[in-house]
């Protein structure tokens, strides 16, 4: 882990790059492992030993767990699979030259290894491309970890191909998993009309980060964005902090759209929570509604009282105010089917 900080450095000895490389070749799984963690941690400068490195990814020895264990804790995969950690190098160094060796990891059948591949495939940029059905194929993966690893990975690599199956994503079991879709559809969705729906549908989920995600996803597509800008907006009074600077955020991107509510993002500079302010600051700066240099206004109070008054209009004022007539006769139906007990499903809405 030393000599992987210090990867110039190591990179310059020509001595402690053949020690090192040496190691791969160690009859102890333990020092293949950790010889592949340095290399890893050198990142591109050791691209030169990619070679040696993927022949590693065949390497089915495994070590312990009790073997390599520090202050209570297990040891990290790469530390006990060579194969792990031969495809974690790989990544790291950028070695787009052994993107089918990286890949074969995704077949692999511990969960670890299939974990390590979706990562590392993710940081080969297009030399990854031509293995967009194999991580589409993970998204169905027994692992949690793996399907939003292979989501993530899907949104690196731009792959548009795989917003079917990303949107299936969205109704994971694993929130982790909803969250990765998400965000990953944010990077292909611009022009994906038929799935906006589907995103749509994820802000009312039970979790803030997947409710967050939609609203990313939602102000990311450039045509159809700007006609959720009032159930965005109804997001700036959401309980997470998390949502409500999403929300803010997702309103500076939708230029006129997100104008109309000037007031309401004016507002965000006084919430508790320091992430929301500056969230708001950088939303008014996008619309062209803030100076830059322009201080975020401070907040008087940060007490129980304080929050309740960012978050609950004072007087009575209607808290759909500035939304726009045509959705605040949408809430106002709803709100009557509900006291009614007419009113069937969120989802339906």
């Amino acid at each position: 882990m030393a000599l992987g900080s210090m990867a110039e450095m190591v990179a310059a000895s020509r001595a402690t790059i053949d020690q090192l490389v040496g190691l791969l070749k160690a009859d102890d799984v333990n020092a293949r492992a950790a010889a592949c963690c340095a290399l890893a941690r050198m990142g591109k400068e050791a691209q030169p030993s990619a070679e040696l490195v993927a022949t590693l990814v065949t390497d089915m020895q495994e070590a312990p767990p009790q073997a390599l264990t520090s202050a209570g804790k297990r040891a990290p995969p790469q530390m006990l699979l060579p194969r792990c950690a031969a495809i974690t190098a790989l990544g790291a160094m950028g070695a787009g030259d052994y993107a089918k060796a990286v890949a074969q990891g995704l077949l692999d059948k511990n969960w670890q290894v299939r974990l390590s591949a979706a990562e590392a495939l993710a940081q080969l940029g297009e030399a990854a491309s031509s293995h967009a059905s194999s991580l589409i194929g993970c998204l169905g993966d027994d692992s949690h970890l793996v399907r939003a690893a292979a989501c993530r990975a899907l949104g690196a690599l731009r792959m548009s191909e795989a917003l079917p199956g990303l949107a299936q994503a969205f109704e994971d079991a694993s929130a982790v998993v909803r969250c990765s879709a998400l965000n990953a559809a944010a990077e292909l969705v611009r022009e994906a009309e038929e799935y906006c729906h589907e995103v749509f549908k994820a802000i009312t989920d039970e979790q803030p980060e997947v409710r967050a995600a939609a609203v990313r996803c939602l102000a990311r597509h450039e045509r159809l964005g700007p006609n959720y800008a009032g159930v965005v907006a109804t997001l700036l009074m959401d309980g997470s902090p998390e949502v409500r600077a999403a929300a803010v955020a997702g309103l500076g991107a939708l230029g006129a759209a997100g104008r109309s509510f000037e007031e309401e993002v004016n507002a965000m500079l006084n919430d508790p929570i320091d992430m929301v302010r500056q969230a708001a600051a950088g939303a008014l700066e996008l619309l062209g509604l803030r100076s830059p240099l322009a201080p975020i206004k401070p907040l008087a109070a940060r007490n129980p009282s304080a929050i309740k008054a960012v978050l609950v209009p004072p007087d009575n004022k209607d808290p759909v105010e500035g939304l726009g007539e045509y959705y605040k006769s949408i809430m106002m139906r709803k709100s009557d089917l509900v006291k009614s007990g007419k009113w069937i499903d969120d989802d339906v809405f």
